[in-house]
């Protein structure tokens, strides 16, 4: 197939990034999108082909894909046909209707060798824990997690623990988690997250239990102790360290962004967040060669569970950490997140950083295709 278009030249590795048919749209109308546009801007120092695209722009029997792309002689995004991708980053899943078509183009992907640029599933939480715990390194940094069979699961971490939070296996953004806590005067007070904050309380563990499952229905989910997260006003604090694999193959950390959840808030995920050395100086009053130590334990902890987890699931690109650091100054693994909307990582740092991640990641694409078939 021809290489060229309106005097365009594509450069390979060709990189296709999977994305929802709106996002799309919103391209061709010019609109920015925070995860694509960082992109772009790496690439005018690295000169690859990214292309865009969904499920519609597959053509199965031809095997090719109409991709959106950045044609810079028109300056404004264009149109055309590219061959299957040497390398896949995926910013979504199919839709239901979806799934069997993106699986005969994985098979697709899979005969030509083409490589993953992240992880192309979502985790599931019941079974990273069970992965981690493997190592003996990390026991110790995991909360006390089970999975819910029955109502004696709820019932007996509750006994054990004064708060518990509830996590769907799937699924991210807070959507699924809730906090339970069991209250001195007899009952129990439970909150969650969708959309904005809400918070009851019942009496009886049976009406605790009656809403549990109607928030869940046939939905599986975890059950797990409580971490004694550092605090500001009432506010919970944590960590999402947004680590990658460079050009040379190198764990590095791209960003430590400190979130603080809203008030009473079960989670951070609708945050205020703050880089790293600024949040230890301004809100915990660390001195400098404190805060220097912390975030070497930090990069540390991460980079080994970064390389446990590619024990397991295989080398990613990227990956999106959630860790906790409590009032005795211990580190402990939250979640994972296999494709992270990096919110809190562009609005803490600067323009430099957050090209820089994007470069990492087109390296990382262009040493994943000089290895391919030795990989």
């Amino acid at each position: 197939m021809d290489n060229t278009n309106y005097g365009v030249s594509f450069n390979k590795p060709f990189i296709g990034i999977f994305m929802k048919k709106t996002s799309i749209n919103r391209l061709m109308k010019g609109k920015h999108i925070p995860t694509i546009s960082p992109f772009e801007i790496a690439n005018k120092q690295k000169q690859l082909t990214l292309y865009y695209f969904s499920m519609d722009d597959i053509n199965l029997k031809k095997k090719l894909i109409k991709g959106t792309f950045y044609n810079t002689n028109k300056n404004k995004w264009d149109k055309q046909y590219f061959a299957y991708p040497d390398i896949l980053y995926k910013r979504c899943h199919p839709s239901k209707k979806e799934k069997k078509d993106f699986k005969i183009f994985s098979k697709h992907l899979s005969k030509i060798n083409t490589q993953p640029l992240n992880l192309q599933n979502s985790f599931n939480k019941w079974e990273v824990i069970q992965n981690l715990s493997k190592y003996p390194t990390l026991l110790s940094h995991l909360p006390e997690t089970i999975l819910y069979n029955d109502p004696q699961d709820l019932e007996k971490m509750l006994n054990k623990h004064q708060k518990v939070y509830l996590k769907g296996c799937y699924g991210g953004r807070g959507r699924q988690v809730i906090a339970v806590t069991k209250l001195t005067q007899g009952g129990f007070r439970y909150s969650l997250f969708v959309g904005k904050l809400y918070i009851y309380e019942v009496a009886t563990f049976d009406d605790l239990l009656l809403n549990i499952m109607n928030f869940y229905k046939q939905r599986p989910f975890i059950i797990q102790a409580a971490i004694d997260l550092i605090q500001i006003e009432d506010r919970l604090v944590d960590l999402r360290p947004e680590v990658q694999r460079n050009g040379k193959n190198q764990i590095v950390i791209a960003g430590l962004p400190v979130r603080i959840g809203k008030k009473a808030a079960p989670i951070t995920t609708h945050a205020e967040s703050y880089n790293f050395e600024e949040f230890f100086r301004k809100f915990m009053y660390y001195p400098k060669d404190k805060i220097s130590l912390l975030k070497e334990q930090i990069t540390s902890f991460v980079t080994t569970i970064y390389q446990h987890l590619e024990l397991d699931y295989g080398p990613c690109g990227e990956l999106g950490i959630d860790i906790g650091l409590d009032k005795n100054n211990r580190l402990w693994f939250i979640e994972c997140n296999s494709r992270s909307r990096k919110v809190s990582f562009f609005n803490t740092y600067d323009n430099d950083a957050i090209n820089q991640s994007f470069i990492n990641l087109l390296e990382y694409a262009q040493y994943l295709y000089s290895k391919r078939g030795k990989i």
